[in-house]
């Protein structure tokens, strides 16, 4: 189907309910203060319903739009004003699906800004925003109606009232006007005066006496004008003789008026003729370009069919594009934190200032095992008395000490 056969289409219902919810979900954003300015007015709640005057300036709208939604969830718009617009349209998508919403449907219903998909996404980004905002709407709450008076006259007891007043005021007026010789309404005059009076809610009453008014009536019933049976007689011949009048003036333009009408369609038939003749010629001399036209028709209808596959196509390896590179970026962070776990020589020097600390006391326990073993050699070598003198000098306790 060609793009301007589309635009001719019936939008459906939900379109017009889905742009209002869309506008209306703005006014929760502060979309005037946030989004709006000079070139970017607020719009009505049927702007995304049809074509609105200038079918660029409506695109770039939707899709500053759409930008500023993104902004709100965190998200990068990859694209531009200057961009292509299929390109735009496909960013688009990929920027839907990374953000959790359903995008399965073809770049090429976006182009135009406006009918049920660009309605439908824009709805879903606000929902979205909304969500993330924290925002709720109530339940309706119905104990409002269950407090309080109740809400209809016939509810309190005012309806069988009225219904007798307006009976009343009909059965009235029927009485006034078989009392003043007029003939008595039918019955959808009663049906639409007591219809009248229950939607105003009010009754309706003269307040002429019947008596004042038949005194007024024969005070001036001698001026009103009375048409007597010589006017009547005179009447019906004044229409004869003017009927007589149109038609001798029927009869005298009747064979003037014919010839020139005849003219015209004998002139009428021979333009249709000569049109036929050409159309013919026409139609013998663009043959072979009109064969031409259906064969380039036939081969642009497949090339459209290609140019569809192969946009799916570069749309999923757009996706997977962007999967790839996020984990790439995933992965770059965790060699960065690891080169820098490698680089980190705290924990080496910290286990070398150790092993020096160790080799120091182990020298120093070295030594003193050294001197003890010294001592305790110099002490079995001495002879008994030495073992006195060094008992007097308080050895022996101090071997015993080691001993033990």
């Amino acid at each position: 189907m060609s793009e301007a056969a589309s635009l001719t289409q019936p939008l459906a219902p939900e379109c017009y309910s889905l742009a209002s919810a869309v506008i209306d979900m703005l006014n929760l954003l502060d979309y005037e203060a946030n989004f709006c300015d000079k070139d970017t007015p607020p719009v009505h709640p049927i702007y995304f319903c049809g074509p609105a005057g200038n079918a660029a300036l409506q695109f770039a709208y939707f899709t500053r739009l759409v930008a500023w939604l993104l902004s709100l969830l965190k998200k990068r718009a990859a694209w531009d004003e200057y961009d292509d617009p299929h390109t735009v349209c496909t960013n688009i998508l990929v920027a839907l699906k990374d953000a959790g919403l359903p995008a399965d449907f073809p770049p090429q219903r976006l182009k135009t800004g406006y009918g049920d998909t660009a309605a439908l996404v824009l709805h879903g980004l606000c929902g979205k925003v909304l969500e993330k905002t924290g925002f709720r709407f109530l339940e309706p709450d119905f104990s409002v109606l269950d407090q309080g008076q109740p809400q209809t006259d016939f509810e309190n007891g005012m309806g069988d009232e009225l219904e007798e007043e307006v009976e009343d005021a009909v059965s009235d007026g029927d009485d006034d006007a078989e009392y003043f010789g007029a003939a008595p309404p039918g019955p959808s005059r009663g049906e639409s005066f007591s219809n009248g009076l229950l939607e105003e809610k009010q009754i309706v009453r003269s307040t002429v006496k019947p008596e004042d008014w038949r005194v007024e009536c024969e005070r001036v019933s001698h001026r009103l004008r009375k048409i007597g049976p010589g006017l009547v007689d005179r009447e019906w011949r004044s229409h004869l003789m003017q009927t007589q009048q149109y038609h001798d003036l029927f009869n005298s333009q009747f064979p003037t008026v014919k010839a020139q009408l005849t003219k015209l369609s004998a002139e009428l038939d021979k333009s249709l003729r000569e049109i036929v003749e050409k159309e013919e010629i026409i139609g013998r001399l663009f043959d072979n370009k009109a064969e031409s036209y259906r064969q380039m028709a036939a081969a642009h209808e497949e090339k459209t069919k290609e140019y569809n596959e192969l946009n799916d196509s570069i749309l999923n390896l757009q996706m997977e594009l962007k999967t790839i590179t996020d984990s790439l970026e995933q992965t770059r962070h965790e060699m960065e934190q690891r080169s820098s776990t490698v680089t980190d020589t705290q924990p080496l020097v910290k286990l070398k200032d150790t092993i020096k600390r160790m080799k120091a006391e182990m020298r120093q326990m070295d030594l003193r095992i050294g001197i003890v073993s010294h001592t305790l050699l110099q002490t079995h070598l001495r002879g008994p008395a030495d073992q006195e003198n060094s008992g007097i000098l308080g050895i022996n306790s101090w071997e015993n000490e080691d001993e033990e």
